[in-house]
């Protein structure tokens, strides 16, 4: 490359350039050992980047799927535990209103009872009263029919 600084030197000049430019070129003496260098150095920072990436991204996939799970987990447990809190009163409300229902249903059987019972003195009462309604109903009958003939009686005497 050293003869083509300075080939490129002349060709400047043929080409009409400007001949400081390629002086500049000239100043830099061309060093293979130095591209190897740099070269080896590129190389071995990108290969240290990509295995410092490919380290570091699984380990902080798998940090961040680990984070996650635990809290899905965790969100999970607290849905469960509110399950059985949400059951367990349910649980104790049916069986609260099994006891409420029988006390009902018992009541109710009383009340039944009741019920029938003050019909039947209703049907009772009703009865003797069209008994005593009837009785009186001929009473009174009686002594109309009586106050009726007695006058007849009294002025024949």
């Amino acid at each position: 490359m050293h003869a083509l600084a300075e080939g490129g030197s002349s060709a400047a000049s043929a080409t009409g350039r400007n001949a400081s430019a390629t002086d500049g070129l000239q100043a830099v003496p061309y060093n293979s050992n130095m591209k190897i260098c740099g070269w080896t150095f590129a190389i071995l920072a990108l290969f240290t980047g990509i295995a410092c990436a490919q380290e570091q991204a699984p380990v902080e996939d798998r940090s961040r799927s680990l984070q996650q799970g635990q809290y899905r987990a965790g969100m999970a447990y607290r849905e469960l535990e509110q399950a059985r809190h949400d059951a367990k009163f349910a649980e104790q409300d049916v069986l609260n209103l099994r006891d409420a229902h029988a006390a009902a249903q018992q009541q109710a059987d009383s009340r039944k009872h009741d019920l029938d019972a003050a019909q039947k003195a209703l049907d009772a009462a009703r009865a003797r009263l069209a008994a005593a309604q009837q009785a009186y109903d001929r009473e009174v009958n009686a002594i109309d029919a009586a106050h009726r003939a007695a006058p007849a009686a009294g002025s024949v005497k």
